[in-house]
């Protein structure tokens, strides 16, 4: 054969072995959008408390009963135990959320009264419906919609909260401390009263 012909055919199978590279990765990817679930119920149990631990993408939302559900990949393997229960306080952990973006946990709560925050968590608190709910953030992003809550109060340390539209309460005081901050849509709000630093800020439209 020709040194011609060797490299063409060289060529040739190096752009069929990319093509075929490029086709795996992109089916592997895809996969990776395409979510499933896992639900675990808690009978008998009463949750009050909810701690998101460093790192944790959760959503909180009331139901009639408790339960966790995680969503992740189908290509992956159910994920390990990624929460546990201490007397009336639920943690979750990032155990099974390495990768943010397509991995959360959606927790369904009767009674839940306090959920806590920490270092660079991510919760979103929707379809949410109580007389009283604490939220204690610390390095975290908290952002609140649709939701119906008598009386919130917030203490945030390096955190950014946000109340969307579609929310109704009669009171709601925050403290902001070491640059937070506190985004309000007043629409169905009765009081607000906001304590902050110097380095902190807040803004209600």
């Amino acid at each position: 054969m020709k040194p011609s012909n060797y490299i063409l055919v060289t060529f040739f199978v190096f752009i069929v072995g990319c093509s075929l590279v490029l086709f795996i990765s992109s089916l592997s990817h895809k996969n990776d959008n395409i979510l499933t679930n896992k639900e675990y119920l808690f009978e008998d149990v009463s949750i009050n408390v909810i701690v998101a631990e460093p790192e944790v993408l959760i959503r909180i939302h009331t139901a009639h009963k408790n339960s966790v559900s995680i969503h992740y990949p189908v290509n992956e393997i159910e994920p390990e135990k990624f929460y546990r229960i201490n007397n009336d306080t639920l943690y979750v952990s990032r155990m099974a959320l390495q990768n943010r973006d397509n991995r959360r946990v959606d927790i369904y709560t009767t009674n839940v009264r306090l959920v806590i925050a920490k270092n660079s968590s991510d919760i979103r608190i929707t379809s949410f419906f109580s007389d009283k709910l604490g939220i204690n953030a610390e390095q975290a992003k908290i952002e609140i919609f649709n939701t119906s809550i008598d009386e919130i109060v917030i203490q945030a340390n390096h955190s950014n909260i946000s109340m969307y539209s579609n929310n109704k309460s009669a009171s709601i005081f925050a403290k902001l401390e070491n640059e937070s901050t506190f985004r309000a849509e007043s629409k169905d709000i009765g009081k607000i009263n906001v304590e902050k630093d110097e380095s902190s800020r807040y803004s209600v439209y």
